[in-house]
């Protein structure tokens, strides 16, 4: 999986992060084969714990429902890279991989990630929809949607706004 940017910086403010709250959902079990990269919880891995429930819960069918529809797979995750030594995009990559988001034999998920605590967000796309979902139109859903969004410090309306974008594109 490889494909589209992150945009390094966004200039929303940090805010408080509440208690970390799982939620069931119905995604397949996305599970980690590397210790060094944090379990997936789902198709929403809130591990910042900034999303309340029900707005994991409202993601979470949202993703489930265009997946059954489309076969497309797309994952949401809050929180900060374990490998300083690569940027913020290419390892949302290697996460993606690890956690197997995508059919494999169409190599067609997305992993949108923001890490608020160092202000980057990131869209890695697989290869298979790399022509579908590009480089550029990633960049501006981060800039146009997600960036908007957090300025006002609302991760839920970026996560949203950036499936409707991007469901619009793979539709």
């Amino acid at each position: 999986m490889l494909g589209c940017m992150d945009t390094g910086t966004t200039q929303s403010a940090g805010q408080q992060a509440p208690e970390s709250q799982v939620v069931p959902n119905k995604a397949p079990s996305l599970s980690s084969k590397n210790t060094s990269f944090p379990k997936s919880l789902g198709w929403v891995s809130d591990l910042d714990g900034i999303l309340a429930a029900d707005e994991v819960q409202k993601l979470s069918d949202k993703i489930e429902d265009f997946e059954q529809r489309t076969s497309y797979e797309i994952a949401l995750f809050t929180g900060k890279s374990t490998n300083a030594q690569k940027t913020y995009h290419l390892w949302l990559s290697d996460l993606a991989n690890d956690w197997g988001v995508g059919k494999k034999e169409k190599d067609n998920g997305v992993l949108v990630g923001i890490d608020l605590l160092n202000k980057e967000i990131g869209i890695a796309t697989g290869l298979g929809i790399e022509e579908i979902l590009t480089d550029q139109e990633c960049k501006n859903i981060i800039d146009e949607v997600m960036v908007t969004s957090l300025k006002e410090n609302d991760v839920y309306s970026a996560f949203d706004k950036a499936l409707d974008k991007i469901m619009e594109e793979l539709n």
